[in-house]
């Protein structure tokens, strides 16, 4: 391995990318589907990857009351720990963590993620919260409109693969 190899990614051809935060915050997140691994890049040279399968919680710890840490528990103690980053970073790096583990493969649960937007601060949103809910959850009285620009938001902050964003706007689309 050569001197330069060690800052190459070892992204394969099915791997998802997300960046959670600005070009300042410089982290990146890297899933493999076929592996189910997933990969942290960070600030400084800060590398890591666990299994998707390994990973119990995505603890927040504070460490001031802007920035902290992400803690991937898994069950022998904790498997990875990230760069002291902004707390609005942290809570989308989870949310995009959470939806990558065992249970919420299925397209539909993913392209699904509800969630509430708080104003743009430099290249990023805040993610205040995130569930999981069945694609058929849509309330009969719950505006398909808005539905649609909450999943076109998770797609911009590529939460949601193209496939699931596909997916999920073809079933809102019937509903119209």
């Amino acid at each position: 391995m050569g001197f330069f190899d060690f800052f190459k990614s070892s992204k394969a051809a099915d791997a998802e990318t997300y960046s959670p935060g600005s070009r300042i915050d410089g982290i990146t997140l890297i899933f493999t589907p076929s592996t189910g691994t997933i990969e942290y890049q960070g600030r400084y040279g800060m590398r890591g990857s666990f299994q998707n399968r390994d990973v119990r919680t995505v603890e927040y710890k504070a460490v001031s009351n802007t920035h902290g840490v992400l803690l991937i528990q898994g069950n022998e103690g904790t498997l990875f720990t990230t760069d002291v980053l902004r707390r609005g970073v942290c809570d989308n790096a989870k949310t995009w963590i959470d939806a990558r583990l065992p249970g919420t493969e299925d397209i539909a649960l993913k392209a699904n993620v509800a969630t509430e937007i708080d104003g743009q601060q430099g290249e990023s949103a805040t993610v205040h919260s995130a569930s999981l809910t069945s694609a058929a959850s849509v309330a009969d009285g719950e505006d398909v409109y808005e539905e649609l620009k909450k999943l076109k938001e998770l797609y911009d902050l590529q939460i949601l693969t193209e496939e699931e964003f596909e997916a999920k706007k073809a079933v809102l689309l019937k509903r119209i």
